[in-house]
C-alpha cells in the first residue's frame, strides 16, 4: 500500500522485503530517501539503519514502524533516522515530511 501510495505521488519506488534483499540496493546508492520498516523477515530496522549509516550518511532515513514505544522510536532516531512513524500513519504528514527530507 505504501509503495502504490508513494507511486500515485510521482515517486520513482524501489522495494525490498528484508536486510538481505534491502544491503545491496543502498549499497549501490542513488536514493533520495530510504523508507525502513521495523520488522524483517530476517532481522530489525535499527540493525539495517545503523549498517546503512556505516557507508551512507547522507542519504535521508524515515522509519514506518508498529513498534511505537518512545525508546523504540528513541532507538531508531540514534541509529541514524530523521523521521519516525508509527502506524497507522498521516499519509499528508508523511507526505510533508517526505518533501522536507528530500
Amino acid at each position: 500500500m505504501m509503495s502504490a501510495l508513494l507511486a500515485m505521488s510521482g515517486n520513482r519506488v524501489t522495494t525490498a522485503a528484508s536486510i538481505t534483499e534491502t544491503l545491496p540496493l543502498t549499497i549501490g546508492g542513488g536514493f533520495d530517501l530510504l523508507i525502513l520498516d521495523g520488522w524483517y523477515p530476517d532481522g530489525f530496522g535499527v540493525d539495517l539503519c545503523e549498517q546503512i549509516r556505516t557507508f551512507d550518511t547522507q542519504t535521508p532515513i524515515l522509519f514506518v514502524s508498529g513498534m511505537a514505544y518512545e525508546s523504540d522510536i528513541a532507538e531508531g532516531m540514534n541509529a541514524g533516522a530523521q523521521a519516525y512513524f508509527v502506524k497507522p500513519i498521516e499519509i499528508d504528514e508523511l507526505g510533508r515530511t517526505i518533501m522536507r527530507l528530500t
